[in-house]
């Protein structure tokens, strides 16, 4: 679960480089973390419809009872379908809508894949903490 945010915040930190070897090519390679997300809550269907839950925690300030924790449940699992769908479906789009001549398409890559991981973050945040920072 965390796995998957981090993944979109590590592949829009190496969006620029990508985009100019690839060039709008880039935005397919760049869906492949909201599809992977997707998939992921796919496979959580049935669980989450029964009314169990997937949740991920760590101990950040441990002696303060701070933890950083992920819930997926049947809400965040409809809010994760929608925000991971949505985000797979641009990405996709703007492999044919950009030109690759854009000497600022890298940048405006990598803000729209954190911005699609900082969604998924969002509506898997089960504490305030993470609801703050995504």
């Amino acid at each position: 679960m965390a796995a998957l945010i981090l993944c979109h915040f590590l592949l829009a930190a190496c969006a620029g480089p990508l985009v100019g070897r690839l060039g709008t090519r880039a935005f397919a390679v760049l869906a492949l973390p909201p599809a992977a997300a997707l998939a992921w809550a796919l496979a959580h269907w049935s669980g989450a419809a029964a009314g169990s839950s997937v949740s991920w925690s760590l101990a950040w300030l441990p002696e303060y009872e701070v933890w950083l924790a992920l819930r997926l449940d049947a809400l965040s699992l409809l809010m994760t379908l929608l925000a991971a769908g949505v985000g797979a479906l641009v990405l996709l789009y703007c492999v044919r809508y950009f030109s690759a001549g854009d000497p600022l398409l890298g940048r405006f890559a990598g803000n729209l894949l954190a911005f699609a991981g900082a969604m998924l973050g969002l509506v898997l945040a089960d504490d305030l903490v993470l609801l703050y920072v995504f």
